[in-house]
């Protein structure tokens, strides 16, 4: 069980937090951790420890908040995090939260972590924490890497005919160039996609010591993408939560700022 699965000195309940991350290039895979946002009455943001690994990497503080040595709180959400939800007024609402398999009107952490946040003009994820559901591994999440498989014609025949509680198979890819930590995601037709990085690192672990102690499910196809939907293939990863696993607990997640400060 990780450090975020109940409340302690950090101040909050793991469903109630999601990380920022931040990739210093066009090399999304080596994405590094730099801060979480928790909600506990009020929205509380503090840097963690990767943020110095970033800032050696180009990372610039935003304006909002300037120091690492401090936490920051706020009534509202924090407009760097806000600015990554859809506009309630878009004609294509409708349409979004369809595509992120929204049936009612998603809490902003979590439609966040669903979408991860992205914007074309910046270089932030936001990721959620895994914790157990009823003693079990639950999460969901969008298969990353298409793009490179759109390079290949059958890439069509294998997205096309999966279907939402199709079975998938995940396969670790130790020799990838990129990420030793990779997972492949397959159907019957061939690779379909990669687990992100930041839960394949978590994940990959438990598949070395036991390939079949994951499972790996269709939740949605979004096919053909649009410009209000890019994402393509979102998938459901379970399995039995072990005891001994605490995923998203090294030093580069702890919060900078253990005790709470009143910021901004």
């Amino acid at each position: 069980m990780n450090q975020f699965s109940s409340k302690d000195s950090s101040g909050f309940a793991p469903s109630e937090a999601v990380f920022l991350y931040w990739y210093p290039d066009s090399i999304i895979i080596q994405m590094i951790p730099i801060g979480i946002l928790s909600r506990n009455g009020e929205f509380e943001f503090r840097y963690v420890g990767g943020v110095h690994r970033a800032i050696e990497l180009g990372f610039i503080l935003p304006p909002e908040f300037p120091e690492t040595d401090r936490a920051y709180r706020s009534k509202q959400l924090f407009a760097i995090f806000r600015n990554r939800l859809m506009d309630r007024g878009r004609r294509s609402l409708g349409e979004y939260m369809a595509a992120m398999d929204f049936s009612s009107e998603p809490d902003p952490l979590v439609e966040m972590a669903r979408t991860g946040g992205k914007r074309a003009t910046d270089r932030f994820r936001v990721v959620s924490i895994p914790e157990p559901v009823d003693g079990r591994i639950d999460l969901t999440f969008f298969a990353v890497g298409l793009s490179r498989l759109q390079i290949s014609e059958h890439w069509e025949q294998r997205i096309r005919p999966l279907k939402a509680g199709q079975v998938l198979s995940l396969v670790r890819d130790p020799e990838n160039e990129y990420d030793s930590n990779a997972i492949k995601i397959e159907s019957d037709q061939g690779l379909v996609g990669w687990v992100p990085a930041y839960y394949a690192e978590a994940l990959a672990p438990l598949l070395d010591e036991d390939a079949s102690s994951l499972e790996c499910h269709v939740r949605r196809v979004n096919y053909p993408p649009t410009m209000y939907t890019p994402d393509i293939l979102l998938v459901n990863i379970g399995g039995v939560w072990p005891e001994d696993w605490q995923p998203f607990s090294g030093p580069e997640f702890q919060p900078i700022v253990r005790e709470q400060e009143v910021g901004a």
